[in-house]
């Protein structure tokens, strides 16, 4: 008596489905239930690529009578790689079923009504078939109730069309038309009403419900589970609005009230005394004698009634019974073998469970799984295919991470373990967020800087200089503006202003400095001017690479100093107590590997790393938005430098109007030399510890707060870790 309707029929949500992409043109969510059914000539991999293409690219509606051509993973200045392609191919295939599915529907409906447009299109798109050779593949595999299940479903739905195609008709002889929306409208109350129950197998079949849902009947045995105290009988409660005072009031006032806790009561012990009497042969009580908290239960006044009634009554306990009564098919004999220690008993049913080939090899398997229950899930072989694939020169496993690998793993392991070693990703929608307009800007400074002279400019060149890289971008990035909604040029345009007044400030700061643009957008990789920061152990290599927003180079005093800048759309202060954990790596790991460089960098000395702000900025309530001084004083960089007073002023001539003056914490923003080789030290012992950690399969979840706040709170794979 599980309540299951035949509307949750794959037969039946597919029609439902059908008539959803006419009534709901071409709809999104639709199109995905309806090929999620699985009736239909496309895979799972095929409906996963449509799913995430129209997701990134927000596909709904009439826009899938255009084909698919963007890269699946969004906007992005690189080519499509072979997997895009052969994803966009995927999602274009059930792009165009999609398309063809509502045109041959809407013409079949409208000129044969909904009854025999959607029977003509469950045959013409094979539909029919599809249920027929999925019968067969059950009925072969030895799921009958599965196959009597997707059955009952097909032969409802053919009977609802058959009462909807007469229904049509008559409303046509007295000039009414039967809608859509009137046909999902009936498909889904028949279908709702329709219960999914298979045909008794034979005359002795076994009826299994609760007891206020099912007529006993005459049975030759009944058991009845749960005969506690409190549950069989149920405990009297009364239900409704009124209390069992009020109730009691109101009938002696003479009004008709019914459900008083004595009616409950008596309905419930004659319901109870109906249970026990039925049976002509055999009567099984059994009663739990604790819940799931450990709680001691009560066997109820039935089981005690009836034990002081029928004397010779046999009473047992579960642990009198044995396995072997549990061992009532292969099945339970093997639940049984799982749960019993070493010993005759587990070996007897380990015999007769070695005799069937099936339960032989999940035997086997249990036997397997036991030997490696110390093990962590994600140890040896495992770990090095997840996490180091490749080999160094050594043989030993070799590691490549990028910086931010490398935060994501000290802020989570769990949630690294999702990201890198499962390749968990939540799709990135195709639209304006915070990531899509700080690749914007990062292109931007790449091309200003390219420019040359762009420090001298005068504004209004600035301003030409804006507009023509914004659209460049838009063109080879964003796939020009030609497809684009209104609302995304608005504010794709919306950035000129904030992005002209980054690049003003990007001059001023450049114009007073010392220090000049060495390299911007500048690969850390094998063969490049700057190699990946490599950390060796006895057991694995890590190598630390990826990609540098800005480096800076001065001649200071006779020695060569760089230093690391970072583009943040985004506020972010650097903290190095954060940084000694390992959550606040990434330029730091930048700025050593600049400085260990065997390129142009070589024999250079680290200088610092600094942030700067490259998003729009708002002064602070009550201050002049005119005020060009203070609206300078919103682009100051933070971060860590060297603390030599000769460095400092070439970084800036007056202290504190490019870069924030050290806070209450000046460790936090000023270092020596020496403090920056323990810093580099501290790095590359974090780096082998977790290089050491993910080979061990070490992935369990152990947040770490970052500024005050949890990564917890924003990680989308929180729902797998249970915290």
């Amino acid at each position: 008596d599980s309540g299951r309707t035949v509307e949750s029929s794959p037969v039946i949500r597919c029609a439902l489905h059908l008539f959803g992409i006419i009534l709901r043109p071409l709809d999104r969510e639709e199109a995905l239930m309806l090929f999620k059914c699985g009736l239909l000539p496309v895979d799972l991999e095929e409906v996963s690529a449509f799913e995430e293409y129209t997701y990134v690219w927000d596909v709904t509606g009439y826009s899938f009578a255009r084909p698919f051509t963007e890269n699946p993973a969004g906007f992005s200045e690189r080519e499509m790689e072979e997997r895009d392609e052969e994803k966009l191919a995927r999602a274009e295939k059930v792009r165009q079923l999609l398309v063809r599915l509502h045109s041959r529907l809407k013409q079949a409906l409208e000129s044969e009504g909904p009854a025999r447009g959607l029977y003509r299109v469950l045959e013409e798109e094979g539909i029919r078939a599809a249920v027929q050779a999925r019968l067969d593949t059950l009925i072969e595999n030895g799921e009958e109730t599965e196959a009597e299940d997707l059955r009952l479903g097909w032969e409802s739905l053919m009977g609802f069309l058959d009462a909807a195609e007469t229904v049509r008709q008559l409303r046509a002889e007295s000039g009414e038309e039967m809608a859509v929306s009137d046909c999902i409208e009936l498909l889904r109350t028949v279908t709702a009403d329709t219960p999914l129950t298979p045909r008794p197998q034979t005359l002795d079949s076994v009826l299994a419900g609760d007891l206020s849902q099912v007529r006993v009947g005459e049975k030759r045995a009944v058991i009845i589970l749960g005969c506690n105290e409190g549950v069989f009988p149920r405990a009297a409660a009364p239900d409704g609005m009124f209390t069992s005072g009020e109730r009691e009031a109101l009938i002696a006032l003479g009004l008709p009230v019914q459900g008083g806790e004595a009616e409950n009561l008596i309905d419930e012990r004659f319901s109870a005394y109906k249970a026990v009497t039925t049976p002509s042969e055999q009567l099984v009580l059994t009663h739990a004698a604790g819940d799931a908290a450990g709680a001691v239960m009560s066997p109820s006044e039935v089981v005690l009634s009836l034990r002081a009634a029928v004397p010779g009554a046999s009473f047992s306990t579960g642990r009198d019974l044995g396995p072997y009564f549990f061992s009532q098919s292969l099945s339970t004999a093997f639940l049984q073998a799982a749960r019993l220690p070493e010993g005759a008993e587990r070996r007897t049913l380990e015999c007769l469970l070695e005799a069937d080939s099936v339960w032989n090899g999940r035997l086997h398997k249990l036997r397997h799984a036991a030997a490696r229950a110390g093990e962590t899930p994600v140890s040896g072989p495992v770990s090095e295919a997840l996490f180091a694939p490749v080999k160094d020169e050594r043989g030993e496993p070799l590691m490549r991470l990028s910086p931010s690998q490398v935060e994501r793993y000290f802020s989570c392991p769990f949630a690294y373990f999702c990201r890198y070693g499962l390749g968990i990703r939540t799709p990135v929608r195709a639209e304006l967020n915070p990531l899509a307009r700080g690749s914007i800007l990062h292109f931007l400074f790449r091309r200003a800087l390219e420019t040359e002279g762009f420090t001298a400019l005068p504004p209004e060149e600035v301003h030409k200089l804006t507009i023509r890289i914004l659209a460049e971008y838009l063109d080879t990035a964003l796939g020009g503006g030609e497809e684009k909604s209104g609302k995304f040029l608005y504010y794709f345009h919306r950035l000129q202003e904030a992005a002209e007044e980054i690049l003003l400030a990007l001059q001023r700061e450049l114009g007073q400095s010392a220090f000049r643009v060495a390299a911007a957008e500048e690969p850390i990789a094998p063969g490049g001017e700057v190699q990946p920061l490599t950390v060796r152990d006895p057991s694995f290599t890590v190598q630390v690479g990826g990609k540098i927003d800005r480096v800076d180079e001065a001649s200071v005093d006779g020695e060569q100093f760089v230093r690391v800048i970072d583009y943040k759309t985004g506020g972010k202060a650097f903290k190095l107590s954060e940084a000694k954990e390992g959550l606040n790596m990434q330029m730091l790991l930048y700025l050593f590997a600049v400085g260990e460089s065997r390129g142009r960098f070589a024999g250079t000395v680290p200088a610092g790393i600094l942030y700067m702000p490259a998003g729009p900025r708002q002064l602070k309530f009550g201050r002049d938005e005119g005020d060009a001084l203070a609206r300078a004083g919103l682009f100051k960089m933070n971060g860590l430098v060297l603390d030599e007073e000769p460095v400092l002023r070439a970084m800036e001539q007056v202290p504190g109007s490019f870069i924030e003056p050290p806070g209450r914490n000046a460790a936090d923003s000023r270092i020596s030399r020496e403090g920056l080789e323990e810093l580099k030290a501290g790095s590359e012992e974090l780096l082998r510890r977790m290089g050491a950690a993910l080979l061990a399969g070490e992935v369990a979840p152990a947040p770490k707060e970052s500024g005050g706040k949890s990564p917890c709170t924003w990680c989308e794979y929180k729902v797998l870790c249970g915290k």
